[in-house]
């Protein structure tokens, strides 16, 4: 599978067009002068920093527009569960963009029977109660997630760590 076809086949037209509309929404309730508007073709674009840069991708879009989009991701605030709410869990707001990249994972054809489960650090320090702290990582923080690989380094499924897990209360298996 190419790395287009990898990407398209984890986020079709449709999941993408699920995104932009609560970003959208998001962003005037965040400031009703400063409405987001982007659309699904916006959406798909990046930026690339100066040692990866690719200037047919890097060229669509400006550094500050994709940091306006970042702000804005998918939420609408009108559709949070309450706080009491038991399905609520730790990752309530990017629960749709985690079961659908699931789904999508689960799709993936085995080409071997050679399966890792691993343990993987994404890089990130912003502020977030999911980060995890391993100095034994080349990424100190960020958030923790067991993957399920194929030999090629495909995923298959995978399962962000969303703290110690309490016995006492299931709702918590959510995450």
């Amino acid at each position: 599978m190419d790395p287009i076809q990898y990407f398209r086949h984890l986020f079709e037209k449709d999941f993408i067009n699920r995104i932009v509309e609560p970003s959208n929404i998001f962003s005037v309730q965040k400031n009703v002068n400063k409405p987001l508007t982007t659309d699904a073709i916006e959406m798909e674009q990046m930026y690339w920093s100066s040692q990866s840069r690719i200037e047919k991708v890097a060229d669509v879009m400006s550094r500050n527009k994709l940091k306006e989009i970042k702000s804005n991701h998918f939420k609408d605030n009108t559709k949070q569960p309450s706080l009491t709410d038991p399905e609520r869990g730790r990752l309530f707001k990017n629960r749709p963009l985690v079961n659908s990249l699931i789904t999508k994972f689960r799709d993936i054809p085995f080409e071997d029977h050679m399966l890792s489960v691993d343990e993987q650090t994404v890089p990130f320090q912003g502020k977030s109660t999911l980060t995890q702290y391993n100095p034994n990582k080349p990424y100190k923080w960020g958030y923790k997630i067991f993957v399920l690989t194929d030999s090629k380094g495909l995923v298959h499924n995978f399962k962000i760590h969303t703290g110690r897990m309490n016995t006492q209360n299931p709702a918590q298996y959510k995450s």
